[in-house]
């Protein structure tokens, strides 16, 4: 049986691409939006509920073999509202984690960012490079990072850390995201 995934950030840039991946791969998969209305692909279990807030999204973990966590707030925004940045980014994945132990998900794969880098002296960096992050972003992401760890040392569960770099391209529906890419192609 292949196995089941809950997905945070599905509607996303990131997301958006990993849901179609994965559905080429036949994964069984639960995604998790704040939209109550949004009805996406019927191969998907639409999960509604917000990371900022404990519902009833948290017993849909149950069954599920692995969590990918996708979901974040940009750089820009977090700026912004720190308040907000903080919420979406620690607490979200509070409240993943602490759901996902419950219901004894056994792999937990966070998508990080190379913000926890900051800006580095030295290139290339590597996963050896120090932690520096010059940004609260970075900084709240590299501490969600370290949360993510200690969970897996103290519950022997699997922990994955992808750090990204510069993610660009087009959405899944062809337009092109507001962010680096738009500067390029402008």
């Amino acid at each position: 049986m292949r196995p089941t995934l809950f997905v945070t950030g599905a509607t996303g840039f990131l997301g958006g691409h990993f849901v179609c991946l994965a559905l080429e791969q036949k994964l069984r998969l639960r995604c998790l939006v704040r939209d109550s209305k949004f009805s996406g692909d019927p191969r998907v279990e639409w999960v509604h509920g917000d990371l900022q807030k404990n519902g009833r999204w948290t017993s849909r973990l149950k069954g599920c073999d692995a969590v990918v966590h996708l979901a974040t707030v940009s750089l820009g925004k977090c700026e912004i509202d720190p308040l907000q940045g903080a919420e979406t980014i620690a607490g979200g994945f509070q409240r993943l984690i602490k759901a996902a132990t419950r219901a004894n998900v056994q792999r937990f794969v966070l998508c990080s960012s190379s913000e926890v880098y900051g800006l580095q002296r030295r290139l290339p960096i590597t996963e050896g490079t120090p932690l520096q992050p010059g940004s609260l972003y970075g900084f709240l992401t590299a501490c969600v990072e370290l949360l993510a760890l200690r969970h897996g040392f103290q519950t022997g569960k699997s922990v994955c850390i992808l750090r990204f770099f510069n993610l660009y391209g087009c959405k899944i529906d062809g337009t092109l995201p507001e962010n680096v890419l738009r500067l390029f192609a402008e």
